[in-house]
């Protein structure tokens, strides 16, 4: 399979032109025509909308000719649920790779923290291991949960707690690196990293 060249530091909720990109992208590798933005909102509401559900959250994006246009904002289960009306192949690949987009993202959420953390203390190597594990639990919670930053924050901060670490405290004294610049790090690897696999031929 060749996985989709696209990394985003946020997974959910997915806009319907991000998950449309993804989807055509799979459909091209099967020679098949790609769906038009307007017709995909429609199969969205005709997939997603009953009685429990009379209408889904949106906004708008900037079209090729500089227009603004409307857009649906998507959850993990409705991004799923889109994908099962594309055929076997192409919706194992859709499927594949929001896995691999949620994989990248609690992979960079757990560097910035932990980033954070032990670059702002001096903590014996043990105790350092204990709040990666607990940094890496909280993040798969969190990403698997659609939780904003602030609410990791507040998990992390609990479970910190616990061991005797205040991070609040912590993060306000943050490490020379910060949040962005740790990711922009972490994405320049992925890209570094997938780049090499395809010369390779093994991506």
């Amino acid at each position: 399979m060749n996985t989709l060249n696209k990394l985003n530091t946020t997974t959910y909720p997915i806009s319907s032109v991000d998950l449309l990109d993804i989807i055509n992208k799979c459909r091209s590798q099967y020679e098949k025509k790609p769906v038009r933005h307007d017709h995909f909102m429609d199969k969205c509401k005709d997939e997603l909308l009953d009685d429990q559900r009379p209408e889904i959250s949106g906004g708008s994006y900037i079209d090729q000719k500089g227009e603004a246009r409307p857009c649906l904002s998507l959850s993990r289960e409705d991004a799923l649920c889109m994908a099962m009306r594309e055929s076997k192949q192409i919706r194992k690949q859709v499927v594949e790779y929001l896995k691999y987009l949620e994989e990248s993202v609690v992979i960079m959420r757990n560097r910035t923290l932990i980033t954070q953390i032990c670059g702002s203390g001096s903590y014996s190597k043990e105790k350092k291991k204990q709040i990666e594990m607990i940094v890496k639990q909280a993040t798969e919670f969190a990403t698997m949960m659609q939780w904003s930053e602030v609410q990791l924050i507040d998990e992390v901060s609990l479970r910190l707690h616990l061991i005797g670490i205040d991070f609040k405290k912590v993060y306000k004294n943050k490490a020379q690196e910060t949040i962005d610049e740790v990711i922009a790090k972490g994405r320049k690897e992925f890209a570094d990293k997938q780049r090499h696999l395809k010369e390779q031929g093994s991506w």
